[in-house]
């Protein structure tokens, strides 16, 4: 909309002793309006002076207005070409990943799952009701084309970045909210939560947070906080049967009151904290039995408790390092065994953070609350129960809201200064670049199984579920010898690794070196009794050497545990015919 003379008149006039909000409501224009025409007769610099008290309000009246001004259909109206430009940002960064197949945890919980049709499994677990539920609707769409399954996480990112440029613009400036918005779009830390279909949950869960967090707003500065409270609650419950992690946002909630002087309203955390009980206590119900199952399934190691003076400062140090310099990215971050003198480092890097955030609490309360955010993002995988690798990408994609924001504000800074504006424009765009190729890269390694385990093998070498994957990679490439030593690398690694001793065996089986094959089935069945692929095999071998009583022992044995194998059953009744 362009503006007439005698409003550009008035804003001039009425700029010099009021505030934005009342020039805007005078002129009868939009605050966004009166601050572009300002920005465009003053310059970035005076403006930022002359509305420097007022941007400090940040948190009080000046959101407060905001908020209760918002209208979803005016922003659209005013945002549309920001909106589709950060969604085109989004899927062109992406594009090269949406007909990746399905990798890894992708396969029993989609490919091999033979509930994923049925609806009445749906309700099985309410902690992942909305992740299932999608898959069933996703299955009788499109099948199982990963494509449709992966749209899901790809829509849940460009919905995520909607939300921060929204709330973030409503929270600080217009500007901020851009910046923020697409450098979360493109950094590649999103990656496993948006190409990984099985780490989609994080994006997901993300998003009914960060919507739910929004109505919260709307709660607690709009016009009807009694139905933006309860449509708050709705789409919490939406993100709590998305994932436990969701557990956080009361605390998010909680700390945005305390950095923007709210404590007043602390009874608009009630219906929250009360959504997080009755949840939190279906979870810690089972804590401990996921943290031995956790554990065993991953490293066939007996249940131990993460000592969190090493496990925070290590993460948080580690995620900071992942953020700024998104290069050693892996699937296993395993190379995180550090010299005294390194921790002490890392220690000391902590401390600092935690230092940044309580003395911004004080003077520049955006800031520290989007810092804490990062912090209070994390607290799921910061329990000692063993029930999360201490790092992993996906853990941070909530977390790195906060430090795309504190970015964005970083850069503000140089956009106000007349000296560095063009330097912080330039500084920009190489980030943007930077990351926009850093995660197409990065999608690349998720194209293929054997390129994930490749990309994988070369940054986490000591963690045994690396080689035992090289393993297979080897396998099915038939480097039986290569992969011979991958597997045998990855047993001495972890002594009581039950499915590297099973993939071994599966290799001396095709090498013909069945006494060899034999050995290490049983060495998997010894560890981990329930790998009926184990027992199936053996069946096979024995069946093969004229053992048909201890084929048919090793057979049942493998239906008993998976009792819908129907081919191996049919097998069993040939061989009972045989031994009678």
């Amino acid at each position: 909309m362009s503006l007439s003379k005698n409003q550009r008149k008035q804003i001039k006039k009425l700029a010099l002793n009021n505030s934005l909000e009342v020039t805007a409501r005078t002129t009868g224009l939009k605050k966004v309006e009166v601050e572009n025409f300002l920005r465009g007769q003053w310059g970035d610099e005076k403006f930022g002076k002359r509305f420097q008290e007022e941007n400090k309000l940040a948190g009080s009246q000046n959101i407060g207005e905001g908020i209760r001004q918002f209208n979803f259909f005016d922003f659209v109206k005013e945002n549309w070409v920001t909106l589709v430009a950060l969604a085109l940002t989004v899927i062109a960064v992406y594009a090269n990943s949406l007909n990746s197949p399905f990798l890894s945890d992708d396969k029993a919980a989609i490919l091999n799952n033979p509930d994923i049709a049925n609806f009445s499994k749906v309700f099985v677990e309410p902690l992942l009701f909305v992740r299932r539920l999608l898959y069933y609707l996703v299955f009788h769409i499109g099948g199982l084309s990963p494509i449709y399954f992966r749209l899901i996480d790809v829509v849940a990112h460009i919905g995520t970045v909607w939300l921060i440029f929204l709330i973030v613009g409503l929270l600080i400036n217009r500007r901020v909210s851009i910046v923020a918005a697409l450098l979360f779009a493109v950094h590649p830390l999103a990656v496993e939560s948006v190409t990984w279909i099985s780490g989609g949950i994080h994006s997901q869960y993300t998003f009914f947070c960060l919507l739910s967090f929004m109505f919260f707003l709307f709660a607690l500065y709009g016009r009807n906080p009694k139905q933006n409270m309860v449509i708050s609650s709705i789409i919490f419950t939406f993100a709590l049967m998305s994932s436990e992690k969701s557990l956080v946002l009361p605390i998010i909630e909680a700390f945005f009151l305390l950095s923007f002087n709210k404590l007043s309203e602390w009874k608009k955390l009630v219906p929250s904290l009360t959504l997080n009980i009755i949840f939190g206590l279906n979870f810690a119900r089972g804590i401990f039995q996921r943290s031995a199952d956790f554990q065993q399934k991953f490293t066939y190691q007996a249940p131990t408790l993460n000592n969190p003076f090493i496990q925070i400062p290590t993460a948080i140090s580690e995620y900071i390092r992942l953020f700024l310099f998104p290069i050693d990215l892996t699937l296993y971050h395993s190379e995180l065994h550090l010299s005294p003198l390194l921790f002490l480092l890392r220690v000391a890097l902590t401390v600092a953070f935690f230092g940044l955030i309580i003395c911004l609490l004080g003077k520049k309360v955006s800031s520290s609350f989007w810092l804490g955010m990062m912090v209070i993002s994390l607290l799921p995988t910061f329990l000692p129960f063993g029930l999360s690798w201490v790092v992993a990408e996906r853990y941070f994609y909530m977390g790195m809201i906060g430090f795309c924001v504190f970015s964005a504000i970083l850069f503000e800074k140089m956009f106000e200064s007349r000296r560095y504006k063009v330097f912080g424009y330039f500084i920009l765009g190489c980030v943007v670049l930077a990351f926009s190729v850093r995660t197409i890269a990065r999608n690349v390694d998720w194209q293929t199984e054997d390129n994930l385990w490749i990309a994988t093998a070369a940054l986490s070498p000591s963690n045994p579920t690396t080689h035992n994957n090289m393993g297979d990679v080897y396998s099915r490439d038939g480097d039986f010898e290569k992969a011979v030593y991958e597997f045998t690398l990855a047993t001495k690694m972890n002594p009581r690794y039950a499915d590297a001793y099973h993939n071994l065996a599966n290799t001396y089986f095709q090498m013909g070196k069945l006494d060899l094959a034999i050995d290490n089935y049983l060495l998997a069945i010894n560890f981990n009794p329930m790998l009926w692929q184990s027992y199936q095999n053996l069946g096979l071998i024995y069946y093969q050497q004229g053992k048909i009583d201890l084929a048919i022992e090793n057979i049942n044995k493998a239906l008993k545990i998976n009792p819908q194998d129907t081919k191996m059953e049919s097998f069993l009744r040939e061989i009972t015919k045989l031994s009678n």
